[in-house]
């Protein structure tokens, strides 16, 4: 049931378009049933402690990015191409007036698009140091 609602009051606002509609919720597993008191009371505890715990997950999550961050541990996807790579391949663009970046795509086994994203962060970062460099 956790899964099936993003919050507490995502689950209170369906169980009231239930009860609108006249329909009983009954949770088979949980044996919980909105057509009771006890069970509409069940069904509000349940949620609450679900969110509660998406919560607590979120915030440990957050502080074990933090301090592995803080550790010098980079977070996310690792990067297709190394920095000697883009130099390269701006060095190709720049010298050999035939290649196109899809070929030196290719090359690197990567998508045309992950060149231009390349050269295109790596020459603001390093505010035109790619010409000299190689």
């Amino acid at each position: 049931m956790d899964r099936a609602f993003r919050s507490l009051k995502n689950a209170l606002d369906i169980l009231e378009i239930f009860e609108n509609r006249d329909i009983a919720f009954r949770c088979l597993t949980e044996n919980i049933d909105t057509s009771t008191a006890m069970g509409k009371c069940m069904y509000q505890i349940r949620h609450a402690f679900s969110e509660l715990e998406r919560n607590l997950i979120r915030e440990r999550t957050k502080a074990g990015m933090e301090a592995a961050r803080q550790r010098g541990v980079k977070i996310g996807r690792p990067r297709k191409l190394s920095s000697c790579q883009i130099v390269h391949a701006q060095n190709l663009l720049q010298h050999q007036s035939d290649i196109t970046p899809a070929q030196i795509a290719d090359q690197f086994g990567v998508s045309p698009r992950t060149i231009y994203r390349a050269l295109s962060q790596y020459a603001n970062t390093n505010e035109g140091l790619l010409i000299n460099a190689g």
